[in-house]
């Protein structure tokens, strides 16, 4: 069940019904999802901003920013792909205000 808007004195939803709540941490760990499900792991690590502490991440790393257009692009490609096609859940919209009676 989803969560209430909490943001919204009365819970949020129309009546009898809840809001999900968005929240950036769901869409980071929405991004870093599809970019493992892509077998784009470590670029997908960078593009998150998730240090390699290890030697060579410290010292040999020379990753620049061109070097991760092309994973970002296929994650974003695939993020809409499913906004386009449903990933086979429950759609819920968001920022649909109430309706004027």
């Amino acid at each position: 069940m989803p969560e209430q808007d909490r943001s919204c004195p009365d819970g949020g939803g129309a009546e009898g019904q809840d809001r999900a709540v968005l929240t950036v941490h769901g869409l980071r760990r929405t991004f870093i999802t599809i970019g493992r499900k892509l077998k784009i792991f470590e670029d997908t690590d960078r593009l998150t901003n998730h240090i390699d502490s290890s030697v060579t991440g410290k010292h040999y790393d020379g990753t620049e920013v061109d070097d991760l257009r092309e994973p970002l692009q296929r994650i974003a490609n695939e993020i809409e792909r499913l906004m386009v096609h449903g990933v086979g859940a429950k759609v819920i919209a968001i920022g649909a205000g109430k309706q004027a009676a």
